[in-house]
């Protein structure tokens, strides 16, 4: 009983920060770029149909984009969490992000895709160049680096397998990233 009042109410929350901060995106990148950036489309990232359906090449192996976009988040925390998985990707533990909001209307709308990380990221992609302005910095931390491993943990084990990860804390950190907003970052 208490799984599903903490489901709903965290699905409540993620749908009133999506209301209140309708119709603007963001992007967490590793350098202050100033007051306003214009991005480039340069990322090339798992590849989508014009449906949103994954492209996969083999099995769940999704093939990477041949055309080069912008991925950007609904949500500041899917945009730091995005970022931070990026940057674990590369094998570089940055330190901080600085975030830009985006007004844009994305091409392509990500979010709802089931597969991996995707519906925690609340994903969107850009094809052309798009405006952000910065709306203040994200520093990672001991507490999220350890929560972020651990929410990871679950999709490089077997789903099902839960041994190495800490299904409670796991809870508490979707619901964190989900509900994030930009009044908890530092200007």
């Amino acid at each position: 009983m208490n799984d599903l009042r903490e489901f709903i109410k965290t699905t409540i929350r993620e749908f009133l920060n999506e209301q209140k901060y309708n119709q603007k995106y963001y992007r967490a990148i590793p350098n202050y770029e100033g007051v306003d950036v214009v991005f480039e489309p340069k990322g090339y990232y798992e590849a989508f149909d014009d449906d949103g359906n994954p492209i996969f090449h083999t099995g769940d192996i999704m093939l990477k984009s041949d055309k080069p976009e912008i991925a950007a988040s609904k949500n500041v925390g899917g945009a730091v969490l995005g970022a931070w998985s990026m940057f674990r990707t590369k094998g570089t533990k940055e330190k901080v992000v600085y975030i830009y909001e985006i007004q844009d209307k994305p091409y392509k709308d990500l979010s709802n895709v089931r597969i991996d990380d995707f519906e925690y990221l609340k994903e969107v992609r850009y094809n052309v160049p798009v405006k952000g302005i910065y709306v203040g910095k994200f520093i990672y931390d001991e507490n999220f680096n350890d929560s972020a491993e651990n929410f990871y943990n679950r999709f490089s084990d077997d789903y099902l397998d839960v041994e190495n990860v800490d299904t409670e804390k796991w809870d508490e950190f979707v619901n964190y990233i989900l509900t994030m907003n930009h009044t908890e970052l530092k200007k």
